[in-house]
């Protein structure tokens, strides 16, 4: 059976192809509310959409359709241990997961603030938010696993992924601090 490989670029180049029909249908049902309103807005979305599409890139491509035969044990996929990161064989990968998982949640809280209007963004609702968008993509990562839609690429629902993904995001909650209070400066 022939299957296929939805690839990162799959996610952008479809991400795209939508988005350019989201953004055309919105400049020509909104016409009247004035051409500068609508290119902000669809600007807002398309960056910010965008940030998540490129999340699932990075976190959940390859898919493979059809699903290949999930041969590995569910209890090896999840690793509850913060410190079973250092376990690999080479320091540098684990210095590269951690600084991935922390850079990769960076933009989330100053895109989502910018994208809701520069509206005011707690710490409590940025921790609760970096938790779901990661335990969400750790879920996603598992019932790829499961189901084989991963492939031959075997990820694991890792806590210090989450924890990881967290710092991250109350890095870019500073920022969008800073940001604001700029912003704010200038008006």
């Amino acid at each position: 059976m022939i299957g296929a490989l939805i690839d990162f670029d799959t996610f952008v180049i479809a991400y795209l192809i939508v988005f350019l029909i989201y953004a055309f249908v919105k400049l020509i049902k909104n016409r009247k509310m004035g051409r500068s309103k609508i290119i902000k807005l669809i600007l807002k979305n398309f960056i910010f959409v965008g940030y998540f599409v490129c999340l699932a890139g990075i976190t959940l491509a390859p898919i493979s359709i059809p699903p290949e035969q999930s041969s590995v044990e569910l209890k090896s996929l999840i690793v509850l241990d913060p410190l079973k990161m250092f376990d690999y064989p080479y320091v540098s990968i684990a210095i590269r997961n951690i600084a991935g998982n922390v850079l990769m949640m960076v933009p989330l809280i100053p895109l989502y603030g910018i994208w809701k209007g520069h509206k005011t963004i707690t710490m409590k609702q940025t921790f609760v938010f970096a938790f779901c968008v990661s335990l969400s993509i750790e879920f996603l990562q598992l019932i790829e696993n499961i189901t084989g839609l991963s492939g031959v690429m075997v990820r694991t629902s890792d806590i210090s992924d989450i924890i990881c993904n967290i710092i991250g995001a109350i890095v870019g909650f500073a920022i969008y601090k800073v940001y604001i209070k700029l912003f704010n400066s200038e008006k």
